[in-house]
């Protein structure tokens, strides 16, 4: 099960930092560790999985998505701030409807429920 969660880790870091919509411009990392970006006309957008880990790699998943659990989505809260849209996706659209619930009282805007994780076309 802690190979699972390890390998789960790594495609999640590997897909964020690879597929975040960013066509033009790449993100520069500043020594705090925080992504920046080199102009503000970039719209940088993230495609959240808010299914479980055990359902995005056995069911499958967008490539271009980051899987962030429903119930773990506050603890990534610094890193989706970082973001000026954020999309939302699942199996069937509930859990992201929950998840745009909790990111709107967080005071996070720009958030879309796309529903189903099949609907997502990667750039």
């Amino acid at each position: 099960m802690s190979k699972l969660i390890t390998v789960s880790i790594f495609v999640t870091l590997f897909i964020f930092f690879s597929c975040s919509d960013l066509s033009k411009e790449k993100n520069i990392q500043n020594q705090s560790g925080q992504l920046s970006d080199s102009t503000s006309l970039v719209e940088k957008k993230i495609i959240v999985d808010v299914r479980t880990p055990e359902e995005w790699i056995e069911d499958g998943h967008a490539p271009c998505t980051v899987n962030f659990p429903l119930d773990e989505l506050t603890n990534h809260m610094d890193t989706l701030k970082q973001f000026q849209k954020i999309v939302l996706v699942c199996r069937s659209g509930n859990r992201a409807e929950q998840a745009k619930n909790i990111l709107k009282d967080e005071g996070l805007n720009n958030i879309e429920n796309e529903g189903s994780w099949t609907n997502i076309k990667c750039p």
